[in-house]
């Protein structure tokens, strides 16, 4: 459950108990401290399988958390690394440099492949903000997006221009 399938409350906090060893501390003292807790931030269902890759040696993680507010967009773009988007709240409008346009409501995820040719934008057509967690997975000494040299002349369900 998300703080989106909770409006005003937030996300679920859920404590993970480790199991106590089975044999005591050679010191003779008993295991002790407070047990391990995890927190949910976000879920989102995606419709189709995943295949991420990282290529061109070591990478790094990034999660990133991204508003954007109702009219916004995030202006033409690609990632040097794959990326999964859980989308917390809103609705994101998703339009790719072939014309595609997909629509992400609260609660489903996505992924958006690396490489220039998976350019694309993401506008808030809504009226309330859009909350994204995006986690990267960026080669080392790449950012984690760039901008597309060419704007493609996009029209909603119209290929855009080459890139």
């Amino acid at each position: 459950m998300t703080g989106a399938d909770r409006p005003g409350r937030g996300p679920v906090r859920a404590p993970v108990y480790l199991p106590r060893p089975a044999r005591r501390d050679p010191r003779g003292s008993e295991p002790h401290g407070d047990p391990v807790v995890t927190e949910t931030l976000v879920r989102g269902e995606a419709a189709e399988p995943f295949e991420l890759s990282v290529s061109g040696g070591p990478c790094r993680t990034v999660i990133q958390r991204t508003v954007v507010p109702p009219g916004a967009e995030t202006g033409w773009h690609y990632h040097p690394g794959d990326v999964v988007v859980v989308v917390a709240r809103g609705v994101l409008t998703h339009y790719d440099a072939i014309g595609r346009v997909e629509v992400h409501p609260a609660g489903t995820s996505f992924q958006e492949p690396a490489g220039m040719i998976h350019a694309h934008l993401g506008r808030n057509e809504g009226e309330e903000p859009v909350v994204l967690y995006a986690t990267h997975l960026v080669p080392l000494g790449r950012a984690l997006a760039l901008p597309v040299p060419v704007v493609p002349r996009q029209e909603p369900g119209r290929p855009a221009a080459a890139l």
